[in-house]
């Protein structure tokens, strides 16, 4: 193979992955805007980007959104563990204090039970 056909082969390959990353960019963005504009019927909320996640802001901090290529990641205070299968991590940070960790793939995600968790941590926040 001559290394202009190299080149090309690269270059196909490399506009492929591109196209799929920003897709699976997209997805994640959608969610992210889904989310927010559920969270933000509870009232005034502030997104502060960091180097890795958004913070979402009421008086203080109530959750955080990881985003990832094509899901996101949030992790919530609540006061308790939250008992769900979908919680794939809790820890205690405080005695009165948990951070839970959810992982957001689909719109359906975004149902009533994560939006009861995320408005009792807006709640505890204001």
């Amino acid at each position: 193979m001559s290394s202009s056909n190299k080149w090309e082969t690269k270059k196909t390959s490399g506009v492929a992955r591109n196209a799929a990353g920003g897709s699976l960019r997209r997805r994640a963005r959608e969610l992210f805007d889904l989310l927010l504009k559920q969270v933000k019927a509870f009232g005034p909320v502030r997104t502060d980007a960091v180097k890795s996640a958004i913070n979402l802001t009421h008086q203080s901090h109530f959750a955080m959104v990881y985003v990832r290529k094509a899901s996101l990641t949030i992790d919530l205070a609540s006061e308790a563990p939250l008992m769900s299968d979908r919680v794939f991590r809790s820890e205690q940070l405080g005695p009165r204090l948990h951070l839970n960790y959810v992982i957001l793939s689909e719109p359906e995600d975004i149902d009533n039970e994560l939006l009861n968790w995320l408005r009792d941590a807006y709640d505890r926040a204001g």
